[in-house]
């Protein structure tokens, strides 16, 4: 990979993790609810989801053939 390919790349989660922060200042002191994966300790709430749903679609903007394994989305175990 190019420095210039790399320097891309960088960008695009650049972007993916500026979205998600935003998503999360949006949300402080709201309401929110919160289920437990596997065990009481293991939370998700819907911010969680929320930002994984907008950096995949960032990075699968920018990188069509990618994959993203996400914590919010493997089932638990």
């Amino acid at each position: 990979m190019g420095s210039s390919a790399y320097q891309d790349l960088v960008a695009v989660a650049e972007e993916a993790a500026r979205a998600a922060g935003r998503l999360i200042r949006e949300w402080i002191g709201r309401p929110r609810t919160t289920e437990a994966k596997s065990n009481p300790h293991d939370l998700v709430t819907e911010v969680d989801t929320a930002c994984q749903d907008a950096i995949w679609t960032i990075l699968s903007r920018a990188v069509p053939d990618s994959s993203l394994l996400g914590e919010e989305s493997v089932a638990p175990g």
